[in-house]
Formats: structure tokens, sequence, C-alpha cells
């Protein structure tokens, strides 16, 4: 017998008739809170790995290599960065870079891009669905806007743009392949 400080009323033996719909209604929801959690931090969760692609830049063939971890204690997602092709020239161009990118909320990142031109760039990112929508740069800068859409079949499709005049100007386009799942 539970005896309630207090006495034990018509009240206590009401609270005690509904506590198990209650405990019940609990436990029901602790799934949901759950996922409304891991719903902030799942999304990039999609691209954690190494991968390898190839395509275009520049009109020109290229390889693309990309990184996807937590960092800093989970606090941030870094992308490390390498594409390679031959310009004009015929000289072999390669353009390492990290970026680091943190949640704001509802599907909303922000984060930096440090290149080896020496280009530090601030990021606004965008996620619905599988598909990633990053804005980069500044009109002191340059702007520019990469989409990365990720597939069923294990594969990330990456489009680049520049903005010139206005107007965007696709750069660039690659496939990758998960190489592993880090």
């Amino acid at each position: 017998m539970i005896v309630w400080p207090g006495g034990s009323g018509p009240r206590q033996s009401l609270l005690l008739m509904k506590a198990p719909a209650i405990l019940a209604c609990m436990i029901a929801t602790l799934p949901l809170l759950a996922q409304n959690v891991s719903a902030e931090a799942a999304p990039l969760e999609l691209f954690l790995g190494s991968w390898s692609g190839s395509g275009q830049l520049f009109g020109a063939e290229a390889r693309f290599e990309m990184k996807w971890e937590k960092a800093l204690d989970n606090q941030f997602v870094r992308l490390t960065f390498k594409n390679s092709f031959k310009d004009s020239g015929g000289r072999e161009r390669t353009l390492k870079a990290q970026a680091f990118y943190k949640s704001m909320g509802e599907g909303r990142y922000r984060g930096t891009w440090f290149d080896s031109r020496g280009m530090v760039l601030p990021l606004e990112s965008t996620l619905e669905d599988s598909v990633l929508t990053t804005l980069w740069g500044s009109a002191e800068s340059e702007n520019g806007r990469t989409v990365y859409r990720i597939h069923a079949d294990d594969t990330i499709e990456v489009d680049d743009y520049i903005k010139k005049d206005g107007e965007w100007q696709k750069f660039g386009h690659a496939v990758y392949h998960r190489i592993d799942g880090d």
C-alpha cells in the first residue's frame, strides 16, 4: 500500500489510478524526443565519411576528394576537400580546403571555408531532404553556391556555381562515391 504525504483521500486515489496511463504516455514520447534531438545532428550524418569523385571543373576533367567528419567534440562537422585538374596550359592545378559547419537549427548551418589560395570565406547552408545548398563568399571576395545531392545509391552529386554580373554560372560538376563510412 502506498501512503501519500498528507493522507490518502480521493484525490490521491485518483492520481494513483491514473499513474500507469501517465507513465505510459511519458514513455511513448521518449522516442519522439530523441528523434527531435538527433534530427538536428543527424542530417549531416549522411555525408560523414570519405568520398572520391570525378567530373568537370572549368571545362576540364577533374578529380575530387572529400571527407566529412565530426570535429571539436562534435560541435562542428569538418569538410576536408581537394580537387585536381589540368588548366588550359596543361599545368596540373590542385586546390585544398577545409570547412567547418555549425548547426544553427532547423536545417540551417553556418561555417567558414579555408583554402590553399589563402581564401577565407563565410558559409551559409540549408539542408532540405537530401540536398545541402551552401552559399559561400561575399561581395568583397567572390560569391558562389555549391549544391550537394546525396543519392540512395551512396553517391553525392555536386554542382558549383560562381556569381558573375548578377548571374549564377556553373563551373563544376562531380559525382562522388563513398570510399568508407568513417
